[in-house]
């Protein structure tokens, strides 16, 4: 569930179970009964529950877009230099595979720097 989607949810259960309790209020009043006013509540609190607590699709329709994942080796400082090639050798592949750049361009680009 994306977040346009959690407030989609959050404000159809609110409204749901505040129209069915204000109904099972009026409900139980006119007839004398608290159990009205609690079962006319209940059934909107299951109906809410059975239409917003699943992911449903019309919930993801706005999925934000992620961060590409960063190797564990780059997250801590006790790394060696044969590590840290190893790691720049294979993010360089990654990248070059998705951006369709050879080998040697990337090797070129990494020896300029």
């Amino acid at each position: 569930m994306d977040f346009k989607g959690q407030k989609l949810a959050e404000i159809l259960y609110t409204i749901i179970i505040a129209l069915f309790g204000l109904v099972g209020f009026v409900w139980g009043y006119q007839e004398q009964d608290f159990t009205y006013c609690f079962r006319c509540w209940f059934v909107g609190v299951a109906l809410a529950s059975i239409l917003t607590i699943p992911d449903w699709g019309m919930f993801n329709k706005n999925s934000p877009k992620w961060l590409d994942d960063v190797p564990a080796v780059w997250s801590t400082r006790e790394t060696t230099e044969e590590n840290e090639e190893k790691v720049v050798e294979q993010h360089e592949k990654k990248r070059s595979k998705k951006n369709n750049v050879s080998k040697r361009s990337a090797a070129k680009a990494r020896d300029k720097n």
